[in-house]
């Protein structure tokens, strides 16, 4: 079975209109007429589908259309980048999607190419489609298509290059596998599950149908086409948020919210919408809506004005026929058919529980819907699991019914001992204590849930409110700041007074974007406040508590202090433990947390314990493959590599990098901090140079064409990047890669950020390695200031910002500046460490290595003895930072005349030349998170 005499026709309908819309508008009558030929129903629903493509996405002239289709045009295949375009396989409401195969001699593979025609030159289309190609970048998950490679063609014209899909939209791989009602939920929660993802960070996908949600032959589902998609989390994109005016909206009506169509501010509730009607299709076989022409206004008048029947009624009525007498759906036996099973047993199976929960998705005022597809799902898992759903406000005989049927067996033997024993008395005291039993579960259950609705519908509320303009021309074009959200967010916080759960949670997001756009000062104060409305509201050990511990430390480590950072982080395990239980993978990730952050005070057993601990967790709960154990896989092997296990931490990297690659292709961004971390292990193992600055070269250039040079991530992986180079002796290499790294971060956060001073001093440490010391010094003169200025004269980053200061400064001979600065470093570190930790050992070999510069080898020799005592307590003698400092100890007595114990540290260190003395440690920020 292929899906029917109504798939066969729909398909049709869509070949035709798709040819339609590669020719001019001149030339579309005569294509019409030869395709259509006298079947009048045809031609009308291709007409009204044109009609309606023109009208919600008008931006693309006709000229654009065929510049893009000139791709294939002449008697050879074009190339787009290194790919070979194989044909067009669709256009998308500002774009052409073609199917084209890398063979650059690299390898081989087909994938998706989606270009932007010429033409299209309306700035805020450029922005969206820059936009599209950030939200990919950011949305790293298994049922969500990957973001792959991007650029622009010969003729100038940005593409994006996507993971290619084989499969078929979801509606019609169901009714081709004829998956009855109960695999058809469990595949459309998958559905769910992405565009839950999506919104949690912060993107509404818009154009939710089922051409956009494939199935490939093993079942695994894919939400493609984020073209469209509005953008929430300011953080993601640098630009001004594209704002989508109404000529802008190029959605697919049918599927579309009432107020999407009416083109109010949309909110996580509109794709639950588009949802809804994806699912109605799914079960009913039709559309929740009746068309005879579809034409746009008699679709906006039934998605704005009309209510859908109910599934159990519609299932079994047929539609009115389209002009001329065809009709795209099949009878009630067919739909049946298609789900194994009669009408009547399937319009049984949708009434009740599936209607209520159907047009609660369905209803016309977002806030009276699920206000997230997570709850939506949740409420189908109730279903499928008899519990009562939230949609159905039953009655008790309701809550009983549910009971019973999820309990047959131990309800028939009940009910027969019962009349057997005491006849009916007894049995109706059994069903009054069954009821009342079964009546306090639901109703705590429904509590809770109608929390997490109020919850939900309050901050839908707060989005619309926050990312709407008050007036005509508000907005000054359209165009928002991020930090100009972050402000009118703070401002409708206050709003939310009446619902402090709604106002806790929306001040925890503000606070970590505000983390995320490095301001931690203000991200610490917001997070602070949302964790005391969390514990007056959920009490001190509430779920919702734990979440915002968790963020709250993430921005403490940020700003260097890290007592508080862990003392938060323990307290969120504990209470994930408490309540979520020892196998939750949220218990999983705050487990990884903590352990990065133990490293700081030198409790490395505890974190490598709670790494593998981790590790084990998510292996059995996600699988051994799920993106999340990479992630996980990752930090354990920097733990081990800092241990001194080389050899084991190259193959966790290794495995880290396999997962990566399988779950999103070799050529997608999230590769890449694999392919740095590996490297860096790699090059400190002794290995090839070549083959780790490659890795390096591979992660940046992925990390390019994903993520574009205007965002974060980009400009963090260009300092990481110039910092590799620098360090391992390609100082021509780094120097580009400096200058654009501060000059992106610089227009991103402001020229006078702590974040800019920061990498401004790591470049004056370059300057040093290549000896222009005159150079350095000016730099740092203005860099540790801001710093000290922006992140406090406490914080870890400034006592690395002076160490490579005193470094520049003994170079210039101003020994009593440097040693001041040195002190002070090894006095911070010792601070925020609690004491002699691993930390504070290497900092001492690095002032001892000042001190063989300056001549004062007894106090070097002193400081280096004690750095080796520190170190190698937590730290083998093969480590590559041991090896160091046996490598500065060698370089000591060289000077110092004794070239026995020279002899025997230099065997000690056995490192390649390219790591020796003071080239190791005058760089690289020791900062073991």
């Amino acid at each position: 079975m292929t899906g029917g005499p109504g798939a066969e026709r729909r398909r049709r309908i869509e070949a035709v209109f798709e040819a339609a819309l590669d020719v001019s508008p001149e030339d579309r009558p005569a294509l019409l007429e030869r395709e259509c030929g006298g079947d009048a129903g045809l031609r009308d629903e291709v007409d009204a589908m044109l009609a309606a493509s023109d009208r919600a996405a008008g931006i693309l002239e006709g000229s654009a259309l065929k510049a893009a289709s000139a791709i294939l045009s002449g008697s050879r295949q074009e190339r787009i980048g290194p790919y070979r375009v194989l044909r067009r396989i669709g256009r998308g409401g500002m774009a052409v999607v073609y199917l084209a195969e890398r063979d650059d001699g690299q390898y081989r593979r087909r994938v998706a190419v989606k270009v932007l025609p010429s033409g299209a030159e309306d700035v805020q289309l450029y922005r969206r489609f820059l936009a599209e190609r950030q939200i990919l970048a950011s949305l790293e998950h298994p049922n969500i298509a990957h973001l792959l490679d991007g650029g622009m063609t010969d003729a100038g014209l940005p593409y994006l290059v996507l993971e290619y899909v084989e499969g078929q939209p979801i509606t019609e791989y169901c009714d081709r596998n004829r998956l009855d009602i109960a695999e058809r939920l469990r595949l459309f929660r998958t559905v769910c599950e992405a565009v839950h993802y999506a919104h949690q960070n912060l993107v509404i996908h818009r154009d939710i149908k089922p051409g956009n949600i494939f199935v490939g032959e093993d079942g695994a589902v894919k939400l493609l086409d984020f073209g469209i998609a509005k953008l929430l989390n300011p953080g993601l994109f640098p630009l001004p948020v594209p704002v989508t005016r109404t000529e802008h909206r190029a959605l697919t009506p049918e599927y579309a919210s009432p107020e999407q169509l009416r083109g109010e501010p949309i909110t996580t509730a509109s794709d639950v919408y588009s949802l809804g009607v994806v699912l109605y299709e799914l079960l009913v076989g039709r559309h929740p809506y009746r068309f005879t022409r579809r034409s746009p206004e008699e679709i906006i008048r039934a998605v704005c004005e009309l209510d859908p029947e109910r599934p159990s009624t519609r299932v079994t009525r047929p539609d009115p026929p389209t002009g001329g007498g065809a009709t795209g759906d099949t009878s009630p036996a067919t739909i049946g058919q298609a789900r194994s099973t009669t009408p009547d047993r399937l319009q049984r199976r949708l009434r009740g529980d599936l209607d209520a929960v159907i047009m609660v998705a369905l209803r016309k005022e977002p806030g009276r819907r699920y206000s997230s597809a997570e709850l939506f799902s949740a409420d189908l898992g109730r279903y499928l699991d008899d519990l009562p759903v939230t949609a159905h406000r039953g009655s008790r005989l309701y809550r009983v019914g549910k009971l019973v049927r999820r309990n047959r067996l131990e309800a028939a033997a009940t009910v027969l001992i019962a009349v057997s024993l005491a006849g009916g008395a007894g049995l109706a005291l059994w069903q009054a204590s069954l009821a009342g039993r079964e009546r306090d579960a639901a109703e705590a259950a429904r509590q809770d849930t109608q929390i997490a609705l109020d919850e939900s519908r309050a901050v839908s509320d707060f989005l619309l409110g926050l990312f709407e303009a008050s007036a005509p021309g508000e907005t000054q074009g359209g165009e928002v700041t991020a930090r100009e959200l972050l402000e009118r967010g703070i401002a409708r916080v206050e709003q939310l007074d009446g619902s402090p759960v709604a106002q806790a949670r929306m001040l925890d997001v503000i606070g970590t974007v505000y983390e995320r756009l490095g301001e931690y000062t203000l991200g610490a104060a917001t997070l602070g406040r949302a964790l005391d409305i969390r514990r007056a509201t959920s009490g001190p050990r509430g779920v919702d508590v734990a979440e915002t511990l968790s963020n709250l430390s993430l921005v403490e480590v940020r700003r260097g202090d890290y007592a508080r950072a862990i003392a938060l982080a323990e307290e969120a395990l504990d209470i994930r433990r408490e309540r979520l239980g020892a196998t939750d993978t949220l218990t999983a990730r705050t487990m990884a947390e903590l352990a990065g952050l133990l490293i700081y005070r030198g409790r490395l057993d505890e974190s490598e314990s709670l790494y593998r601990d981790a590790v084990r967790l998510q292996e059995a709960t996600l699988g051994p493959d799920h993106p999340a154990v990479s992630s996980t896989l990752i930090k354990l092997g920097l733990s081990v590599h800092r241990r001194g296990r080389g050899e084991e931490a190259e193959a966790l990297l290794r495995r880290a990098l396999d997962i990566r690659q399988r779950a999103y292709g070799a050529e997608h961004a999230a590769v890449a901090d694999v392919l740095y971390s590996l490297a860096d292990i790699i090059y400190q193992n002794g290995g090839s140079l070549d083959e780790a600055a490659g890795m390096y070269r591979r992660g940046f250039a992925l990390e390019r064409r994903a993520s574009g040079e205007n965002t974060m991530g980009y400009v963090d992986a260009a300092s990481r990047f110039a910092d590799f180079l620098s360090v391992t002796g390609f100082l021509d290499e780094a120097e580009p890669a400096f200058h654009e790294a501060i000059d992106l971060r610089g227009r991103l956060l402001g020229a006078d950020h702590p974040s800019v001073s920061e990498l401004r001093a790591g470049y004056a440490a370059h300057l040093a390695r290549r000896n222009l010391h005159a150079d350095a010094d000016r730099i740092m003169r203005e860099a540790l200031p801001q710093m000290m200025a922006g992140f406090g004269p406490e914080h870890a980053k400034v006592a690395q910002a002076e160490l490579n200061w005193a470094i520049i400064r003994t170079a210039l001979g101003d020994h009593s500046h440097a040693a001041a600065l040195a002190d002070d470093a090894l006095r911070i570190r010792r601070q925020s460490g609690g004491g002699e930790t691993t930390l504070v050992g290497l900092t001492l070999s690095d002032i001892a290595a000042l001190r063989v510069a300056t001549g004062d080898f007894a106090a070097a020799d002193s400081l280096y003895r004690r750095s080796l005592e520190i170190v190698l307590r937590s730290y083998p003698p093969d480590h590559f930072d041991v090896r160091g400092i046996h490598a500065g100890m060698a370089d000591l007595y060289e000077r110092w005349g004794r070239p026995e114990l020279a002899r025997e540290h230099r065997d000690a260190a056995a490192l390649p030349d390219r790591i020796s003395g003071r080239g190791r440690s005058a760089s690289r920020t020791r900062d073991p998170g």
